[in-house]
């Protein structure tokens, strides 16, 4: 089976953007560059959506 096209070049691209982001962060491996960019996008997402009311409030899932 072969692999679509779109989905070889998004693989790429995420690992050319691990690899500057473990460079630019002075990290020893992609996984860590992983773990870090994760973490600072789950941070932007929590403080950026608005509050909602408590009753409304859907459990978050812990990173």
């Amino acid at each position: 089976m072969t692999v679509p096209s779109a989905l070889i070049h998004a693989s790429r691209d995420l690992e050319r953007f691990l690899l500057d982001a473990r460079d630019e962060l002075g990290l020893g491996t992609t996984h860590q560059a992983y773990a870090a960019v994760r973490a600072v996008l789950v941070t932007f997402r929590v403080r950026l959506t608005p509050a909602l009311e408590p009753d409304r409030l859907a459990p978050r899932r812990e990173a």
